[in-house]
Protein backbone atom coordinates (compact mmCIF):
# COMPACT_ATOMS: atom_id res chain seq x y z
CA UNK A 1 0.00 0.00 0.00
CA UNK A 2 2.96 2.29 0.36
CA UNK A 3 4.61 1.48 -2.99
CA UNK A 4 3.94 2.90 -6.45
CA UNK A 5 4.00 -0.27 -8.59
CA UNK A 6 0.98 -2.54 -8.34
CA UNK A 7 1.75 -6.01 -7.00
CA UNK A 8 2.63 -8.71 -9.48
CA UNK A 9 3.82 -12.28 -8.88
CA UNK A 10 7.42 -12.41 -7.65
CA UNK A 11 7.70 -8.62 -7.24
CA UNK A 12 11.10 -7.59 -5.87
CA UNK A 13 11.17 -4.77 -3.32
CA UNK A 14 14.02 -2.72 -1.93
CA UNK A 15 14.89 -3.38 1.71
CA UNK A 16 12.62 -1.45 4.05
CA UNK A 17 9.32 -1.48 5.88
CA UNK A 18 6.10 -2.02 3.90
CA UNK A 19 2.40 -1.86 4.72
CA UNK A 20 1.08 -5.08 3.17
CA UNK A 21 -2.61 -5.66 2.53
CA UNK A 22 -4.04 -8.72 0.80
CA UNK A 23 -7.77 -9.07 0.19
CA UNK A 24 -10.17 -11.22 -1.77
CA UNK A 25 -13.95 -11.29 -1.74
CA UNK A 26 -15.21 -13.94 0.71
CA UNK A 27 -11.96 -13.96 2.72
CA UNK A 28 -10.68 -12.04 5.75
CA UNK A 29 -8.32 -9.21 4.78
CA UNK A 30 -4.69 -9.52 5.87
CA UNK A 31 -2.88 -6.27 6.69
CA UNK A 32 0.44 -5.91 8.48
CA UNK A 33 3.65 -3.86 8.43
CA UNK A 34 6.49 -6.09 7.20
CA UNK A 35 10.24 -5.44 7.33
CA UNK A 36 11.84 -6.65 4.09
CA UNK A 37 15.46 -7.51 3.39
CA UNK A 38 17.09 -9.39 0.51
CA UNK A 39 16.19 -12.78 2.02
CA UNK A 40 12.52 -12.08 2.78
CA UNK A 41 9.93 -14.33 1.18
CA UNK A 42 6.37 -13.60 2.23
CA UNK A 43 3.61 -16.17 1.76
CA UNK A 44 0.12 -15.29 2.96
CA UNK A 45 -2.80 -17.68 3.27
CA UNK A 46 -6.15 -15.94 3.66
CA UNK A 47 -8.88 -17.33 5.91
CA UNK A 48 -12.27 -17.91 4.33
CA UNK A 49 -15.06 -15.91 5.99
CA UNK A 50 -17.96 -17.75 7.58
CA UNK A 51 -21.08 -17.91 5.37
CA UNK A 52 -22.90 -15.24 7.41
CA UNK A 53 -19.97 -12.79 7.08
CA UNK A 54 -19.30 -13.57 3.40
CA UNK A 55 -22.83 -12.48 2.45
CA UNK A 56 -22.26 -8.96 3.82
Amino acid sequence: MNIAPVYKAAIELDAGKYDVEVSKKGYDTYRKWISVDKKTILTIQLTKKEESQAAQ
